[in-house]
């Protein structure tokens, strides 16, 4: 399996990597100031050499990443006058049914765009056979590649999709934090042990990169020819099994080649 990993590192992540650090067209490594001070306890001339180069205030532009926010599909002008409310400017969301239209998704964008918002980022769904390597995957695969023609042609830059078997939801409890404001917390310890669901069953690391690097052969030309961005969402809550199955995007501690590969590539 390792020329599947090697061929999703190479043609998926970097995409996403490129999408959660920015949509402009450079990458910026940033410098590692764990040893920012000196023996004597000052500033290294790496970290003054970089205080003298910042601008600020730091603001959006061509080549720094989108600080964006959640929004419904079908937000109402409400709903985004309060994310505007927030000074943020660009929005992501969960897309519509596969597959996408260029109508369709040139009309959301154009509603959002009416209230000071641009759709940045939906997510796509609806490809569980092809996650599960079943039956029915060349069908959605199809679709998916349909959805990825109409968002380049709609302008919209980045697509994110999930490829897990299932969520370990049940993990979560909810916490109290400041002013009475709500957080989730997330104990691995009396769920990860739970039995696969009758509908999935049990799916091993070995299979889900198949079924990915499967995935990704077929999407990702589709992708560079309508100059769309795939971003791979990470497995969340990232626990390394979720009722019997496996989990591949759980930590890229686990897989320090990964980034190192990104950086290499771009």
């Amino acid at each position: 399996m390792k020329d599947n990993r090697r061929n999703f590192i190479k043609k998926g992540t970097s995409l996403a990597a490129l999408s959660v650090i920015g949509l402009g067209s450079g990458i910026s490594v940033p410098i590692d100031y764990n040893d920012s001070k000196s023996a004597h306890g000052s500033e290294s001339s790496a970290r003054k050499e970089s205080k003298k180069n910042v601008q600020w205030p730091v603001t959006e532009g061509p080549e720094t990443p989108k600080i964006c926010m959640n929004c419904g599909y079908n937000a109402d002008e409400k709903g985004m006058r309060r994310v505007k409310q927030l000074g943020v400017n660009y929005v992501i969301m969960s897309g519509p049914r596969i597959p996408w239209t260029e109508a369709d998704l040139r009309s959301t964008m154009e509603r959002f765009k009416a209230g000071g918002l641009t759709v940045i980022n939906m997510m796509i769904s609806g490809f569980n056979n092809t996650i599960l390597g079943r039956e029915g995957r060349y069908a959605e695969i199809e679709n998916i590649k349909k959805s990825v023609v109409a968002a380049g042609a709609a302008g919209l830059p980045v697509i994110e999709y999930n490829f897990y078997v299932n969520r370990l939801t049940a993990g979560y409890y909810p916490v109290e934090g400041r002013g009475g404001s709500g957080y989730l917390g997330f104990n691995y310890d009396p769920v990860r042990n739970l039995p696969h669901e009758p509908n999935t069953g049990a799916h091993s690391a070995e299979e889900l990169w198949s079924n990915l690097t499967y995935f990704l052969k077929a999407v990702i030309p589709v992708a560079e020819k309508a100059c769309v961005r795939l971003a791979l969402h990470p497995n969340d809550p990232p626990a390394t099994v979720s009722h019997g199955s496996d989990q591949i995007m759980g930590s890229v501690k686990e897989r320090p080649e990964l980034l190192t590969r990104i950086f290499k590539t771009y």
